[in-house]
Formats: structure tokens, sequence, C-alpha cells
């Protein structure tokens, strides 16, 4: 009976030395051997390996892969004492088991320690730049990837130093303004725009002047140019009648002295017009001798007669 019992303790113990002494490692984390507290020991190949059994060493399994940690929006204040508040995330793994373990040990310490030194790294770095330079329209003026990039180069020296953590990035989700200051943004940006405006309106009034002004300028050019080229073709017009009157008058003077003479007839007597001449007038004879007129008229040249 007696042997029974040690056989049935040897196996006992055996299986308990079995279980405790063989550790299977994964890819995905680091195992840590400690004795009596105090690593001696990390394995990060996945696979087995042989330890003492407990509680002579004990083994601590730590995360190997990248993890991120989202922190609480902060307020911040930068270099133009502006307040903005932002909402970081961290991405981290685990680099240093062995300090790890010894600064930190637990998931929960790590994330305080990180959020702490986080959000002082970024309040330092946003006080260093004015607004201006890290929100802004233009490319070449925005300096907001530069600012986290220094962020997370400082964040990581401090946690690889301290935590045996490495810092792969950090970043904001949301960039804005405090609520208690978005009113007075609100203004300056309604005061801006408004300005903006005012000098646009400006200027186009401004252009609009110049566009009338060189208008009104070219119709008084081409009003001027129209009536010079008017009174070159009246004059050459004018000039032209007068030599075909001249030749007309010409070949034939009686009659178109006649008709000249009909013509002042015409525009000196009305409808109701009374003269009284002389018997032995030349504007008598012209009226009621027979000869006179038949005279003028056998004078009227054939083509015109046609």
């Amino acid at each position: 009976m007696k042997n029974k019992i040690w056989w049935v303790v040897g196996g006992l113990l055996s299986a308990y030395i079995a279980v405790t002494c063989f550790v299977s490692v994964k890819e995905s984390e680091f195992a840590v051997i400690t004795q009596f507290g105090k690593p001696v020991k990390t394995v990060s190949e996945a696979g087995a390996v042989m330890k003492l059994p407990n509680p002579i060493q004990a083994v601590t399994r730590l995360e190997k892969r990248v993890q991120m940690l989202s922190l609480e929006p902060g307020e911040y204040s930068t270099r133009d004492r502006r307040n903005v508040v932002v909402d970081n995330y961290v991405v981290w793994r685990i680099v240093d088991p062995i300090t790890y373990l010894t600064s930190v040990r637990t998931t929960e310490i790590a994330e305080q320690r990180l959020n702490t030194i986080t959000n002082s790294e970024v309040g330092s770095m946003l006080a260093s730049y004015p607004l201006g330079k890290i929100l802004n329209v233009n490319s070449e003026e925005n300096h907001l990837d530069t600012l986290f990039k220094q962020v997370s180069e400082r964040v990581n020296t401090v946690s690889q130093q301290e935590l045996g953590i490495e810092v792969l990035a950090v970043r904001a989700v949301k960039f804005g303004y405090s609520p208690r200051n978005l009113k007075s943004i609100y203004d300056r940006m309604s005061s801006e725009w408004e300005r903006l405006s005012k000098k646009y309106r400006a200027e186009g009034r401004e252009e609009a002047e110049k566009i009338r002004s060189q208008t009104e300028q070219e119709i008084i050019e081409l009003k001027s140019s129209a009536y010079r080229d008017s009174q070159v073709i009246k004059g050459q017009s004018e000039a032209k009648a007068a030599e075909l009157y001249s030749e007309a008058f010409e070949s034939n003077h009686d009659f178109f002295e006649f008709v000249r003479t009909m013509e002042a007839y015409k525009a000196v007597f009305g409808s109701n017009s009374q003269l009284i001449l002389p018997s032995d007038s030349e504007l008598f004879k012209q009226l009621v001798d027979p000869k006179v007129l038949g005279k003028s008229a056998n004078e009227v040249p054939e083509n015109e007669g046609e």
C-alpha cells in the first residue's frame, strides 16, 4: 500500500515537473523566465523551452505584436496662446521585455505611463508652434505632420529608455478648438470674410470703372473716326456733284439758268403769293411772254427731253 502511494506521489510529481518545466512559446509573444521573481531569460522565438519547475522558475508572457493606445482628448496651448483640443493615439510595441517587466510589469501601467509621456511631449511641441503654422490651408505652411513626427521621436526615445517600449507613431485623431473659444474664432472668421468681401467688391468696382472708361473712350474714338470718314465721303461727294453741275451748266447754260430761276420762284412763291411787277422786268417776261418760255424750252438738250 505504501509503495502504491509512493508511486502515485512520484507520478504526480513527475507530471508536475514535466508540465512546469516545458514552456510552449507562440509566435505572437515573448516569454520571460523569472527565477524567484527576477528575470533571467527572454524567449522571443516560437517553440518549446525548458526551465526549472515552479516555483523555482516561472514564465511571464508578453504581447509581441503592435498595439494601439487611444488617449483621452486633451486641451493644450500654442505658442501664440491659442487653446486647442487634441485627441491622440499611440502605436507601440514591446522591444525590451526585461526593462518592460522591471518598470511597468502590466499593460495597464504601461498605457498610463505612455499616456503621461505622450501628453507631456504633445503639450511641449504645441507650445513651440504658433497656430498658423499648425493649421494652414497652404501645405508649405502646415507643420502638423512635422510636429507629430517630432513628438513620435521624442516619446519613442523616452519610452525605450524607461519602459522598454518602441513607439512607432503618435498621431492626432481630432485637432480642433476649445468649445469656449469657438465664438471668438467664429467672430474672427466672420470679420475676416467681411474684410475680404469688401476688398473684392472694391476691386470689382475699380475694374468696372476701368472697363467703363475704356469702353467710353473706344466709343468716342469710333464716333470720331466715323464722323471723319463721313465728312471725307461727303466732301468727295459734294466735289463730285459740283464737278457734274459745272459740266452740265457749261454744256447748256441757258437751260440750267432757267431751271435755277424756276427753283428760285418755287422757293419764293407760296400758294397765296401775289407779285406786283413792272412789265419790263425779266421775271415778268419769263412768266407771261411765250417767246421767252418757248426759247427756254427749245434749248433743252435732246437727252434731257427723253
